[in-house]
C-alpha cells in the first residue's frame, strides 16, 4: 500500500470519526444497548469504501474485532474468554480513559520512529489525535458522572507496548505493534458495552469501538501490504464475529 492510499484511508476514518464525535451528546440521548448504528459500520464498511481499485468485496456489514496479535499475547496477560464483572459504570469508564491515554502516548513515540514513511506518520498523528478525543469524551462523562480525579495513561498497558514500539525493527513491524493495540482497544469497548449499566456511557463506547476497529484495518494493510495476499488472509483481519477475547481489563492492566 502507498503513502497516497494510506492517507486516503485514513481520510475515510477521519470523516467517521469527525461525524460521530460531533453529535454525540444527541445521539447518546437516544442510544439503546445493541442497536447504536455506529456499530453497523465497522471494519467491512469501511473496507467497502477505502479499497482501492474494487480489488476486494465483502457481503453483510458486521462489526470486527479480532483476536489480538500473537506478538501481544505473547507479552501481556492471558485474554479473557468472557467479561468480568466491574464495581460500576466510573470505574470502567476510569479505565477506558486511561487506555486512550496510553493510546495516545503510544502513538507519540510510535510517530518518532525513523521506521515510519511521511504517509505513515501521518496516520499515526491522526489516530493519536483520535484517540486523544475519545479520552477528552469519556473525561466528559465522568465528570458528568461526579468523578473529579484526574486520570493518567494506563502505565501497564505502555509497560507492554513501549518495548515493542522502540524495538520494532521496520515499518512493519511497528504497524503490527499498532494493529495490536488498535485490535484490544476496539475489543475492550465491546466487553464495555456488555458491563456498563449507563446508557450514556454505552453509547459512547459504542462510537467509539469501530472507529478503533477501522484504525486496526489501516495498520494491517502496511502489515501485509499486497492486497491479494491481504484478502487471502482476511479473516485474521476482519474476523466473521466479534468477541470479547482480545480485550484489555482492569484486572489485567490496573489503573494506577
Amino acid at each position: 500500500m502507498s503513502s497516497r492510499e494510506l492517507r486516503r484511508m485514513a481520510a475515510h476514518v477521519d470523516e467517521q470519526h469527525r461525524a460521530s464525535m460531533a453529535d454525540m451528546t444527541d445521539r447518546l440521548a437516544e442510544v439503546h444497548f445493541g442497536t447504536d448504528p455506529a456499530l453497523a459500520s465497522g471494519r467491512r464498511g469501511f473496507l467497502r469504501r477505502a479499497a482501492t481499485g474494487g480489488a476486494i468485496a465483502f457481503g453483510a456489514t458486521l462489526v470486527p474485532v479480532s483476536r489480538i496479535g500473537a506478538a501481544f499475547a505473547q507479552e501481556a496477560p492471558t485474554p479473557i474468554s468472557a467479561a468480568p464483572e466491574v464495581s460500576d459504570d466510573v470505574t470502567l469508564a476510569v479505565f477506558a480513559t486511561s487506555v486512550e491515554l496510553a493510546a495516545v502516548a503510544a502513538y507519540e513515540a510510535a510517530g518518532a520512529s525513523a521506521d515510519l514513511d511521511a504517509g505513515a506518520k501521518s496516520t499515526a498523528q491522526l489516530f493519536g489525535g483520535h484517540h486523544s478525543e475519545h479520552a477528552a469524551a469519556l473525561t466528559q462523562l465522568l465528570t458528568d458522572n461526579g468523578y473529579a480525579e484526574e486520570v493518567t495513561a494506563n502505565a501497564a498497558l505502555l509497560a507492554v507496548f513501549a518495548p515493542r514500539i522502540q524495538g520494532a525493527a521496520d515499518q512493519a513491524a511497528l504497524a503490527q505493534v499498532l494493529y495490536d493495540l488498535e485490535d484490544g482497544a476496539a475489543s475492550t469497548y465491546l466487553f464495555a458495552m456488555g458491563a456498563f449499566e449507563s446508557a450514556a456511557i454505552a453509547g459512547a463506547a459504542a462510537t467509539i469501538l469501530p472507529v478503533e476497529a477501522q484504525h486496526a484495518v489501516a495498520w494491517s494493510l502496511l502489515i501485509e501490504p499486497d492486497l491479494t495476499a491481504w484478502a487471502g488472509n482476511i479473516t485474521t483481519y476482519v474476523p466473521p464475529v466479534q468477541t470479547v477475547d482480545a480485550a484489555l481489563t482492569p484486572a489485567q492492566f490496573p489503573v494506577a
